[in-house]
């Protein structure tokens, strides 16, 4: 076993695109030759804004030889729209290379990248050369100035932070995420506090909140009653003047401040329903059409969901207002000039005008997912969020012009949105409600399937590695377990549940459980009579025989396991599924699924 490392030192990249680096690269190593080498749990990635590392435990023979020829393959691993090519050479990348330093054990590895050769040099700061004899002589120097465990760096940020904002008797706002970001940002940072003037006190508490968090580097201080203060923290690296540092913030957010005063007052002077027909002047993505046709599409989509969810007659009148009114504020000047106030300028006109303040904090939460990694707290909300990002989605694919990063983290946070909504619709019945829109506002003719067929893989892709994250066990993520036609808030909640409590019997019997659950479901009923063995198991799941077991219902199913075996062993022989079998099923959800 040799240990391995190789760290890449750019110009500053930006920070959405660095956020992805990560796992691009792992999936790239995982599908190149360069997995023959290491064991998938100790590839180790850190990426910063500046710095990419991998590090892991190799194994086989010549492996100096085979990765002077992978590494430079690496960076092709990586997906971004905003690649560029810096040199003459074959290789993108978002940003010029300034430094590559490539280790097994203590020598050191021969790899080009464009007209960057590697050495036994690593930088600090960009500019400050450390001399680096081995890979643990690696993490000896540079983790006090780096700090690759990212627990260990946030909290000391916290703390610093924590620190300074008591001395001025405030307490600080930010959140985990905001002070991850500034731990990738900024290497050996330091901070400084700075003020905004008073009288902007007068604008809504979330304008100001938002702006200073525009700023990557500042963090916002609020009074020990929650409202926000005019004073903020700024984090800065070492090698800076913080004289300097501190005046440009400051004359940058009043600045800001000021601008935001002017245009909302013009602004609010119309009422929100006013810039609905200006939507038609601006579109996301050109290939969908404006964002005058996305509201007339989310309508429909969302009457589509609320039938389905069978929602109270006030709710469903307050989603249809909110859908109608979720994109009107991106008509305005005042987001049009500062996008990270989306949703939050359509509240406060809604609350000036005195609608219901479920409908301004639904068009609000529509964007917490990806713009501040936080979930709804409205069912209106979740719904907005969903059928937000569905429709994109769809329309994207059906295009056949889209980034494929794109479409996965916008998969990604529609899963989590249904998981911890719990609402109780399948990613199946959406795209189906999806697609329907898109024949009736159609934006091109498109292969109804294939596009069905490409939404479901890619879900179930992408579900799978959240279940995976959430610590479900193997044997549950796999294609004949899992389907899009579930409840996937529900589902993953027992999938947790089981892999934390069953031992490997029950583990066994429940995939098998779920296997033929999922069969089931997912299968044309034949209308023949019942089998013998789905009888049998229909009258162990009846309500008269399972009244009595006290809601223990895994060892209830461990201690008839042979019945059971004979249903899954029927359908592995090529048993027919019977309208029997769909009743079978719906007892079975209905009584633990």
């Amino acid at each position: 076993m040799s240990k391995f490392l190789m760290e890449v030192i750019t110009n500053p990249m930006d920070v959405v695109i660095f956020q992805d680096i990560e796992e691009d690269i792992r999936e790239y190593l995982k599908s190149s030759d360069f997995e023959s080498f290491f064991k998938t749990e100790n590839l180790n990635i850190f990426v910063s804004q500046t710095r990419i590392v991998i590090w892991a435990d190799l194994f086989g023979d010549d492996l100096k030889d085979k990765l002077s020829e992978l590494l430079p393959s690496i960076l092709r691993g990586v997906e971004s729209p905003n690649q560029m090519r810096w040199d003459t050479g074959s290789i993108t990348f978002f940003s010029p290379i300034i430094n590559i330093l490539a280790l097994l054990d203590d020598e050191l590895i021969d790899v080009q990248i464009e007209d960057v050769r590697s050495k036994k040099v690593s930088l600090v700061n960009l500019c400050d050369e450390i001399e680096i004899d081995s890979v643990d002589d690696y993490f000896e120097k540079l983790d006090k100035y780096v700090g690759f465990n990212e627990v260990d760096r946030v909290n000391k940020i916290r703390n610093q932070v924590s620190k300074i904002a008591a001395s001025l008797g405030k307490k600080f706002t930010a959140n985990r995420d905001k002070l991850i970001k500034i731990a990738k940002i900024i290497e050996n940072p330091q901070f400084l506090s700075a003020n905004f003037d008073e009288k902007y006190y007068d604008l809504p508490e979330e304008f100001v909140f938002n702006i200073i968090n525009k700023y990557d580097a500042c963090i916002p201080l609020a009074f020990e009653d929650g409202k926000i203060s005019n004073s903020y923290i700024i984090a800065y690296n070492k090698n800076k003047k913080s004289e300097k540092i501190k005046s440009m913030y400051e004359n940058s957010l009043d600045y800001d401040l000021g601008l935001i005063e002017e245009v909302f007052e013009k602004d609010s002077a119309l009422e929100l329903k006013e810039y609905v027909p200006r939507l038609n002047w601006i579109s996301k993505y050109d290939q969908l059409g404006n964002l005058y046709d996305k509201t007339t599409r989310v309508k429909m989509f969302v009457e589509k969901v609320a039938d389905n969810l069978s929602l109270a007659k006030e709710m469903e009148e307050n989603l249809y207002l909110a859908a109608d009114l979720m994109k009107a504020d991106l008509a305005t000047r005042t987001v049009k000039k500062y996008p990270q106030l989306k949703g939050i300028v359509a509240k406060t006109m809604l609350e000036k005008e005195e609608y219901d303040s479920v409908i301004g904090e639904a068009i609000l939460e529509q964007y917490l997912p990806g713009s501040m990694n936080k979930m709804p707290e409205s069912s209106i909300g979740y719904i907005l969020a969903i059928v937000d990002r569905y429709d994109d989605i769809v329309g994207l694919i059906i295009s056949d012009d889209y980034n494929i990063r794109l479409v996965k983290n916008k998969i990604d946070e529609i899963l989590n949105l249904i998981i911890n909504s719990k609402l109780e619709i399948s990613v199946a019945t959406l795209t189906k409600i999806a697609l329907y829109v898109y024949t009736e506002e159609s934006i091109g003719a498109f292969d109804y399937n294939k596009v069905e067929s490409i939404l479901e893989d890619l879900f179930l892709q992408r579900y799978k590695n959240i279940l995976r994250n959430l610590g479900v066990k193997a044997e549950f993520v796999s294609d004949d377990i899992l389907s899009c036609d579930e409840y996937f808030g529900n589902l993953t909640e027992k999938l947790i549940e089981i892999s934390e409590t069953a031992d490997e019997e029950e583990t066994s019997l429940l995939k098998n459980l779920f296997r033929i659950r999922n069969l089931v479901m997912t299968s044309e009923s034949m209308d023949y009579e019942s089998s013998e063995e789905e009888r049998r198991v229909g009258e162990l799941v009846s309500g008269d025989v399972t009244n009595d077991i006290d809601g223990d219902f895994i060892s209830f199913l461990k201690n008839n396991k042979e019945v059971l075996q004979d249903l899954f062993d029927f359908y592995d022989n090529g048993g027919y599924v019977t309208d029997y079998s769909k009743k079978l099923q719906t007892e079975l959800k209905n009584r633990w699924f």
